[in-house]
């Protein structure tokens, strides 16, 4: 892998604001831990699962945030690695066939 964090950082705007930007779950599916904003969306579905650094001010909080992964990388990276086996289409997919047949 050409990288050992992912960072994601989508203008923190409203048209984002409850967004799940992709690139967050295929960092995690690579089992790297991601640097992102905290969108409300994001903190609600990752805050628990530890594998994932929230910021707000990129120029005061992104070179603590990276330096808090590099220090504690394996525990960031074990969590990414949990995390993708639940943030992922094959676990999702009953869940929205169930849901989808309850609409139907």
């Amino acid at each position: 892998d050409q990288c050992d964090i992912g960072i994601c950082l989508i203008e923190p705007n409203q048209a984002y604001y409850e967004s799940l930007p992709t690139k967050v779950f295929e960092y995690l599916a690579r089992h790297k831990p991601v640097i992102t904003f905290r969108f409300p969306g994001l903190v609600k579905l990752l805050e628990n699962k530890n594998c994932c650094v929230f910021i707000e001010d990129v120029e005061r909080e992104l070179p603590m945030a990276i330096e808090n992964i590099f220090h504690n990388y394996d525990y960031f990276s074990k969590n990414a690695r949990i995390a993708s086996h639940d943030l992922n289409w094959m676990s999702q997919e009953k869940k929205y066939l169930k849901l989808i047949n309850e609409i139907v």
